[in-house]
């Protein structure tokens, strides 16, 4: 029996899945109260880090009405505890001035 090449084989075929993440309902209104939150008489700062490729945190950061700015992606674990902790001693160091502590 002589075999025939098929269009279905699957060396001519290409498949391409794209995933994304859902968005909570309140995301949005989350995100926009704690923007509009204070500590010590200042408005937080909001910051996004996550392990997703840029194009993806964008996107959601777009959709729950952050800044560009405040998109930090492809980070690692590490990466992550550097920037909280970066962030910490700034909000530290100009509670520090504020008060003079």
């Amino acid at each position: 029996m002589e075999a025939t090449v098929s269009a279905w084989e699957s060396a001519n075929l290409a498949c391409v899945f794209r995933f994304s993440d859902s968005l909570h309902p309140k995301a949005r209104a989350a995100a926009a109260a704690l923007g509009a939150a204070k500590w010590r008489d200042q408005g937080m700062r909001l910051m996004m880090l996550t392990g997703d490729n840029p194009a993806s945190a964008n996107t959601i950061a777009e959709k729950v009405g952050l800044s560009a700015e405040s998109v930090n992606a492809g980070l690692t674990p590490a990466d992550k505890l550097r920037i909280v902790e970066e962030a910490r001693r700034e909000a530290q160091a100009n509670d520090d001035v504020k008060y003079k502590r």
